[in-house]
């Protein structure tokens, strides 16, 4: 496969997964509504609240926002591919000349390989560390405590 193809394949798993997002999305906004007109007969609490903000509070406790945080870390991974790349060839490079060039660790060879490919999980890995910490370090509460939350805002 050329790397045209490769392109094609990636642009299309994404513009696919995106859309899988967007339908999540809509889905959850159309299910705020049910839920709010079920609560809303015995709920106080969320009457007051109307349906707008119950909305925005539901999208914030079930919307789909993990996906969304995954989709973008991989997009700033796929990005930052070059960059992992150049990274570990360099160090590559530096350690293969310092250690006079011994004829088993050029580039292209198995040992090379395996590093340039733990390099870029290692890259990879803390792109998802970072987004996973961001994601947990503003967190989406229970339901209950968004619409709390949200009444909170408006008094």
């Amino acid at each position: 496969m050329t790397a045209q193809t490769w392109i094609i394949f990636i642009l299309v798993g994404l513009v696919g997964w995106g859309g899988l997002i967007m339908w999540r999305l809509f889905a959850a906004r159309r299910h705020a509504g049910e839920i709010f007109d079920a609560l809303a007969k015995k709920d106080k609490s969320v009457r007051e609240l109307g349906e707008d903000g119950f909305r925005n509070a539901y999208m914030r406790a079930h919307g789909p926002r993990p996906a969304l945080y995954a989709f973008v870390a991989s997009i700033v991974a796929l990005a930052l591919l070059p960059i992992f790349y150049n990274i570990a060839a360099w160090i590559w490079q530096t350690i293969w000349i310092a250690s006079d060039r011994p004829a088993d660790l050029e580039q292209g060879l198995i040992p090379w390989t395996l590093y340039m490919m733990v390099m870029i999980m290692a890259g990879w890995a803390g792109v998802a560390g970072a987004f996973a910490r961001l994601y947990h370090w503003n967190r989406p509460q229970t339901l209950d405590v968004e619409v709390q939350r949200e009444l909170d805002a408006r008094t």
